[in-house]
């Protein structure tokens, strides 16, 4: 069989089950970004003052509509920064599939967003399975390599842990004096 008979058998079984498989990668999609939202609805922090009603959930593909390969997909929450940092402040907690350094295994990961720009992040001594280093070429973030026996809540607490501490380093630009509480 050629490629071009393995494309026509897979769009011919792709037109009866499209529906079925789109309804549950939207469920899918939709449970885990939830799931994610919870994490920082539960979350206690220490250097980080969430804003009410300021979380997100999404998913994308990459920048651009039709996709980038090398950017891999992934599906996200978000939790807006309650102090005026002179630009918007959020924290991202992640599932990320095929990101451009590890290709082929998924990870969770956290990352710090200020003035739409990626901010590194560093933390001393990660708790483990949690690794500090890039993911790609915009700046280093915190993750941890999913295996079959990951869980989300407890991955994701000990990622946002890791994030609160590093937070207390100084991740984020000083709030000015006339804005703090």
């Amino acid at each position: 069989m050629t490629r071009g008979d393995e494309m026509e058998v897979f769009l011919r079984e792709g037109l009866k089950h499209y529906p079925d498989a789109r309804e549950a990668v939207d469920a899918f999609e939709q449970e885990i970004g939830d799931r994610l939202a919870t994490l920082f609805e539960q979350m206690t922090w220490t250097n980080f003052n969430p804003k009410r009603g300021e979380r997100g959930r999404g998913k994308a593909v990459s920048p651009d509509a039709g996709g980038r390969a090398e950017q891999g997909r992934w599906i996200n929450a978000s939790q807006a920064a309650d102090a005026d940092y002179g630009a918007p402040v959020y924290l991202v907690l992640g599932l990320w599939w095929h990101c451009p350094k590890m290709r082929d295994c998924a990870v969770m990961y956290c990352s710090v967003w200020h003035n739409a720009r990626l901010l590194s992040v560093q933390v001393a001594d990660p708790t483990p399975p949690v690794k500090c280093g890039p993911l790609d070429r915009a700046g280093t973030r915190l993750f941890v390599v999913l295996d079959g026996e990951f869980d989300i809540e407890e991955t994701g607490g000990k990622l946002l842990a890791d994030l609160d501490r590093a937070l207390g380093a100084g991740v984020l630009p000083a709030v000015p004096a006339s804005t703090q509480r």
